[in-house]
This record gives structure tokens, C-alpha cells and sequence, in this order.
């Protein structure tokens, strides 16, 4: 029977063992004293790891054919849970909705919803135009990373390339929201770049990118997105369904191969 409130009132008292001590044991005696404001987990726990699971589903780079369509009743039903990797009991599970933007306007946008009927957990069919936990369109986050990350450009130079600047009109998106993709992309760079060689390695041991030159921590970021075209490049050799993605496309091709391999956020 499943412990709730009602039950555990209506259940006889725990009693101790002949010869135990009770010890008492506060897990938050800082809290108590009003000395911390974040939660803190006791020794003897861990802290709730939360997953994500999204199945990218490729609807091209039009956001408006996906509204049009009703993108999200087209997709297809994944063929096993992305938690528990249980096959054939997944079951729809509504939908939500999702506000992308570009430089000039936003949607409003539904994305699909799926529950595993083995391990209860949810997994959202997520088109190829967006990223997971951002807002703004992938095209639109990767020409802000390319050029300040290949093309070398100041941010002056990248918020007058990369966002649209009308008069009395602050700039979209904002300044400080690229430095923060840029942020965020640096700080995972290294652990995706050491993940992609190792596919590379794996999978086509002749890439420019296995030779041993022992890339830095500080070069991970324009490197991961260099790499990512020979990732690419590979993965359209072995899957037909790449074809039409080209170098405009790898970086939402490197966030999707990554989440397929629980590599975690990139942006």
C-alpha cells in the first residue's frame, strides 16, 4: 500500500529495538539557525539528478510550415522510451506550448508530448529548429557563436551582425543574452569535444581532428564547432536523412547528437 499522510497516522508508532538509542539527527542545522538559503542535502543523500529527454523531429528550417501543419500532431510515436529504453509504450500525452523568436518577431508553437506507460516519465518531440531551454531559433544562436568564435568579431560587431537593431528599439536579442549562449557553450565545450573525437575515433578514424595535437580548454569552444563538420560530414555518409543538412545546420545537428547520447545541455 502506498505510504500518504492518512497512513502513516493510521500506523502503530515505531519502536525501538531492546538496548538501541535513539539518536536525533537535524540535516539542516544551518537552515534552523537561518545561516543558509539553499537547500542542503544530507550526508547520506544525493541531490535529485533531473533528465530530459527530447526526440528531435526533422520539419526543415521553416517555423511557419510547422504552425501551419500543426507540426506537433504529425509526429511519429518513438519506438521506445528515451529513460528506461522500454520498446512500444509510449502514449501521447497532450501537448505545450513553446514561444520561439528570431531577430524580428515570436511564435507561439505546440510541441508534442509522449509518456512511457513502464516508467512514467515524459519526452517531448522537439523540432529541429529548436534547442532545448532556449528561446530563440537555433540559426539564430549559431551565427552569434560563429561569429564571435571563428570570425573573431567584438560584441559590437556581433550585436550589429546578429541581432536587429531598429530605432528606439533595443536590439533583439539582446547583448547580454548572446554572452550568454557564448558562456554557456564554453563551459560544456570541453567535455562535448572530448565526446565528438571520441565518436570520430570510433567512426572514422581518418579525421583531421584524431592527429595528436592536445587542444586547450581555452580553444575547446571554436574547436567543438569546427569538429562539428567533420561530425557531420560523417554522420550524412551514414544516414540518408541528413542530407539536406549542411554547415548552417551544424549546430543543431551537434545538440541533437549529443542529447541522443545524454550528453546533457550545450547552449
Amino acid at each position: 500500500m502506498p505510504l500518504t499522510s492518512g497512513s502513516l497516522q493510521r500506523e502503530r508508532p515505531f519502536s525501538l529495538p531492546a538496548g538501541a538509542k535513539q539518536i536525533s539527527f537535524d540535516p539542516y542545522p544551518e537552515k534552523r539557525r537561518g545561516r543558509c538559503r539553499q537547500k542542503a542535502w544530507p550526508a547520506h543523500r544525493q541531490a535529485p539528478l533531473k533528465i530530459i529527454v527530447v526526440i528531435v523531429v526533422a520539419f526543415g528550417p521553416e517555423i511557419q510550415k510547422y504552425i501551419k501543419n500543426e507540426g506537433h500532431k504529425l509526429c511519429p510515436r518513438p519506438g521506445q522510451c528515451g529513460h528506461c529504453q522500454t520498446v512500444g509504450r509510449m502514449v501521447g500525452h497532450g501537448s505545450y506550448w513553446r514561444k520561439p523568436k528570431d531577430l524580428t518577431r515570436a511564435w507561439w508553437m505546440r510541441v508534442k508530448r509522449w509518456r512511457c506507460q513502464a516508467c512514467r516519465r515524459t519526452t517531448s518531440s522537439l523540432p529541429g529548429f529548436l534547442l532545448p531551454w532556449r528561446h530563440y531559433l537555433v540559426w539564430v544562436i549559431q551565427a552569434v557563436l560563429v561569429r564571435r568564435l571563428e570570425a573573431g568579431g567584438s560584441w559590437a560587431e556581433v550585436v550589429a551582425g546578429c541581432s536587429d537593431r531598429q530605432p528606439g528599439v533595443a536590439p533583439l536579442p539582446a547583448p547580454r543574452t548572446m554572452q550568454r549562449w557564448l558562456k554557456a557553450f564554453s563551459g560544456r565545450a570541453p567535455a562535448w569535444l572530448l565526446a565528438v573525437l571520441g565518436e570520430l575515433a570510433r567512426q572514422e578514424s581518418g579525421s583531421r581532428w584524431l592527429e595528436p595535437r592536445g587542444p586547450t580548454t581555452a580553444g575547446a569552444a571554436q574547436s567543438l564547432l569546427l569538429v562539428s563538420l567533420d561530425l557531420l560530414a560523417w554522420a550524412k555518409n551514414r544516414w540518408s536523412e541528413l542530407a539536406g543538412y549542411g554547415v548552417s545546420d551544424r549546430l543543431a545537428f551537434l545538440s541533437h547528437w549529443g542529447n541522443s547520447r545524454r550528453l546533457g545541455r550545450l547552449v
